[in-house]
């Protein structure tokens, strides 16, 4: 059973991982982050705070984005493509295939808000900040937001079109 949904949630995240919109959202998000080291020179003396907050917006707001899009546009392509079709009359529960695509979602949404993360961090060296337990935290409620998020908008695109959803 876990090998089927572990499958079916591998292929989504190689499918969410080829999408150039995620790509293009990404680098939207890095350079935010980059433009942070520009407003952080603006300011008087509080360069690391303005990364910070720029930073951890960045990653949420690009992140609520992201999830919107993968999740509301996950199930409408494979019933567009009918590739549900052929997957279907294989021994798999329907739960177990949407499992699957949400695992997938999750694992393309950690992976992003690490890497999100990781530039953040370096940004914030670079401007000789630290990245403490408290940034952290931050980031990994970010996460949490934006799986619940993509949970709900799953939710809706399973039963409405793309553009209801």
């Amino acid at each position: 059973m876990w090998a089927r949904i572990w499958a079916i949630a591998l292929n989504t995240f190689r499918e969410a991982v080829r999408n150039k919109v995620l790509a293009i959202l990404v680098l939207f998000a890095v350079a935010l982050m980059a433009f942070s080291l520009v407003l952080g020179q603006l300011s008087l003396h509080e360069e690391v705070r303005i990364i910070k907050d720029l930073g951890l917006a960045g990653i949420s707001l690009f992140g609520v984005v992201i999830a919107l899009f993968l999740g509301v546009n996950l199930l409408s392509k494979e019933l567009d493509r009918k590739t549900v079709y052929a997957i279907i009359p294989k021994p798999l529960h329907r739960w177990e295939f949407l499992l699957g695509k949400y695992l997938g979602l999750v694992v393309t949404m950690t992976a992003l808000v690490v890497l999100m993360s990781l530039v953040l961090a370096a940004f914030l060296a670079v401007q000789g900040g630290g990245h403490g337990v408290t940034m952290v935290r931050a980031e990994v409620l970010i996460w949490l937001e934006l799986l619940l998020l993509m949970a709900v908008a799953m939710l809706f695109s399973s039963f409405s079109s793309p553009w209801l959803s």
